[in-house]
């Protein structure tokens, strides 16, 4: 037996809003992964059944190995068919929002759902949900989105209308979540779901060859690239991985490519923090991925040196601050000259452990570090241009504290 998660109010105002929906919209975030595309699916798989008209909208492309999927051809992308799209959400009577907890996660997306007159659900995993939805279900607790939606469609009374095709996506969403069930999967209810799953026909060992089993060649020898390259820091427990744009180009990078990178260096005895840096092909950005296990709280660490929750993770690196009294500076401004970001030696010779006052903040200009002096740098701020450089900009101390 499941315990009942989301609470009765929600699913009895949910099951109001269903009964009298004819078209329904569901979404998720850009750069869609397993748990998105696995808990869209599934619930479209569900909409179908009960005759609703649902249709799946995403920002932009979803890795090839996530293509098996039944249903995943009929996923609208956003970026290709933004007018058709548009039309979708405009018109529709129920907007379901899946796996984001942050309206800007659905990129361009997001004009358009805010402004459609639908009624509005979230359901998703991730810290801090914006109040954007009417009814919100919201349960970091939870292991994955699928697991949410596999809840709700059961306490919806609806069990037994999940078919084996709905049932494939809702696995799929889970196990890309939880690493194939090795982390964040502790739950026993997790696997009472997984048996209820089996009973529908799922075989689960086909799923995941064909998620975690079925890369290209290519794709073996850019992981084998990247771990070459890798960087252990044995005093933090930590450990950097990277991807700049010519290194992807060289090993014909495809999107997915890099899909699951970030949690390898996790398997070295006694790394229990991993980031992955990645330099985006599209848009002037870097892309960050953090990691960890056991006690280690990535989500504090993303918290205070990203000023971003971890349920913004991986996200686009616009603007990246952190404090340089803190103990993990060096490996930061390590993570940073790994991608070939010039830090000015200024930086690099302020001592983090000295202890700055926390209100001094201090942005330094690349153009402007050769003249700079060792001063009591507390804070950096790191912005992307257009132009594709990272840009520091600086002021001096103490006209920031008014001396």
């Amino acid at each position: 037996m499941l315990t009942k998660v989301i609470e009765q109010s929600k699913i009895d105002h949910f099951t109001k809003w269903f009964d009298r929906a004819d078209k329904i919209v569901i979404v998720s975030h850009v750069g869609p992964d397993g748990d998105a595309i696995g808990s869209s699916l599934g619930l479209w798989h569900f909409f179908s059944s009960q005759g609703k008209t649902a249709n799946v909208i995403v920002p932009n492309a979803f890795p090839d190995f996530l293509k098996w999927m039944p249903g995943s051809k009929d996923v609208l992308l956003y970026d290709r068919y933004k007018e058709f799209a548009d039309k979708l959400i405009a018109e529709a009577d129920v907007i379901c929002c899946l796996d984001f907890n942050a309206i800007h996660r659905i990129d361009a997306m997001g004009d358009a759902v805010l402004a459609s007159p639908a009624r509005k659900i979230l359901i998703d995993h991730h810290l801090h949900p914006e109040d954007f939805c009417k009814i919100i279900i919201s349960h970091p607790e939870i292991s994955s989105t699928s697991e949410l939606v596999f809840r709700l469609i059961c306490r919806m009374g609806y069990f037994s209308d999940i078919s084996r095709e709905g049932a494939e996506c809702i696995y799929t969403g889970m196990m890309t979540d939880t690493g194939g069930f090795t982390y964040n999967s502790n739950n026993r209810e997790i696997y009472f779901i997984i048996s209820e799953l089996l009973s529908k026909g799922i075989d689960k060992d086909e799923i995941y060859r064909k998620v975690f089993n079925t890369y290209s060649e290519s794709r073996l020898r850019l992981m084998g690239y990247v771990l070459s390259q890798m960087k252990v820091y044995p005093d933090y427990h930590a450990a950097l991985i990277s991807l700049t744009k010519a290194e992807q180009s060289q090993f014909d990078y495809v999107r997915g490519d890099s899909e699951g990178f970030v949690n390898i260096p996790l398997s070295i005895k006694g790394v229990i923090f991993s980031c992955f840096l990645r330099e985006d092909t599209e848009k002037p950005m870097i892309k960050v991925s953090l990691r960890s296990v056991g006690s280690f709280p990535c989500n504090r660490l993303a918290t205070e040196f990203f000023n971003l929750p971890v349920a913004f993770l991986p996200f686009q690196l616009r603007q990246l601050r952190f404090h340089l009294r803190d103990q993990h500076l060096q490996l930061l401004l390590t993570f940073l000259a790994r991608m070939r970001i010039h830090i000015p030696r200024v930086l690099l010779a302020v001592d983090p452990c000295r202890g700055v006052a926390p209100f001094k903040q201090v942005v330094i200009d690349l153009a402007d570090a050769a003249r700079a002096g060792p001063a009591d740098f507390a804070h950096v701020r790191l912005k992307v241009d257009n132009g594709r450089r990272i840009r520091l900009r600086a002021q001096n101390s103490a006209r920031l504290l008014g001396n």
